[in-house]
């Protein structure tokens, strides 16, 4: 659709002016005075992710990104989501337009503390059992944290119409990208044919592609913050 070309082009403007840019070039961004709740600056983070978030050339591999949906059967209702802490984004969308792309890319990335998979109100379901004094983990607890300090989480879904085995593997490749230990996962998905066959390199920078592509989508539909009492 009209979306997806347009994101395929931001992406695609977005890798070529990364491949342009050198160490200390003009066009080279200075993004050492974000300021975190506790990650240090692409701690963690696969090689690629890290790489572009520095300003390094990277590969344009969309293509393959392409090439999963066309692996797998569409006529299923599975998408993936992410739950992001809105201490790291501070409305991002609101301040969106000012800031540049990478930069805004990477207070993204820095929000995310799980990736999902599921169908109808999968997401909610971890924001339910917070509020239950009887379950605990490190995302439950990362959860009630957020509250506790007076914000709400925020959710952004990712794709739809998907099988379980194509959100699975999405999944898995954008933990990848992230890294699992920066992130309340307990696991970091499955990764089926043909994506098992690709190198570690490979999912990462695909999985890079996905999280940008998430980005975009929540940056157009802005910040939705769910906190306790909407789920009681």
């Amino acid at each position: 659709g009209h979306d997806s070309d347009t994101n395929k082009l931001r992406w695609s403007t977005w890798v070529k002016q990364i491949q342009e840019t050198t160490a200390g070039a003009k066009r080279s961004l200075n993004l050492q005075n974000l300021q975190h709740c506790s990650t240090p600056d692409t701690a963690g983070y696969s090689a690629p992710l890290a790489a572009c978030l520095r300003g390094q050339p990277m590969r344009n591999v969309l293509y393959k990104e392409d090439s999963i949906s066309a692996s797998f059967s569409n006529n299923t209702h599975s998408f993936n989501y992410l739950l992001l802490d809105p201490r790291y984004t501070k409305n991002l969308p609101c301040r969106a337009s000012k800031l540049p792309l990478q930069e805004c890319f990477r207070v993204f990335c820095n929000s995310v503390f799980h990736v999902g998979r599921g169908k109808r109100t999968r997401p909610l379901a971890h924001l339910q059992d917070a509020t239950s004094r009887s379950k605990d983990n490190s995302k439950i607890r990362r959860v009630r944290n957020i509250w506790n300090a007076g914000y709400g989480v925020i959710s952004v879904q990712v794709g739809g119409g998907m099988s379980c085995e194509e959100a699975l593997t999405r999944q898995a490749l954008v933990v990848a990208a992230v890294g699992l230990h920066n992130l309340c996962n307990v696991r970091g998905g499955n990764l089926y044919p043909p994506c098992n066959a690709w190198s570690y390199e490979l999912t990462a920078e695909v999985g890079v592609i996905i999280l940008f592509r998430a980005m975009l989508s929540y940056l157009s539909a802005g910040e939705k913050l769910w906190f306790k009492h909407d789920l009681i």
